[in-house]
């Protein structure tokens, strides 16, 4: 799976698999999954693909219930935005 084909889905599951019966989701054992913090651009690599990297890593297909959590922080005179996803991890229905 490309890092393009991670779920980063802010509704339920339900709702998830009712937009196209052709894919299925189910959930997997672990309840909860937290990001790491990214820069907004980390290395050139904006942070949704670099979040959807770490989520593929573990063995995901996604997240559902998910939030963006944005904070600042002031480094000098720039001030940055910083990103963490949670969600609840999915897998693809086989």
């Amino acid at each position: 799976m490309g890092i393009e084909e991670v779920i980063i889905y802010h509704g339920s599951l339900q709702e998830l698999n009712s937009r196209d019966q052709n894919k299925q989701y189910e959930f997997v054992e672990e309840e909860s999954f937290i990001s790491g913090v990214y820069d907004k651009m980390d290395e050139g690599i904006i942070y949704r693909h670099k979040i959807a990297r770490e989520i593929s890593t573990k063995g995901y297909d996604g997240l559902v219930n998910s939030r963006t959590i944005i904070f600042s922080e002031e480094e000098t005179c720039d001030l940055r935005f910083l990103y963490i996803i949670e969600g609840t991890p999915i897998k693809r229905k086989m």
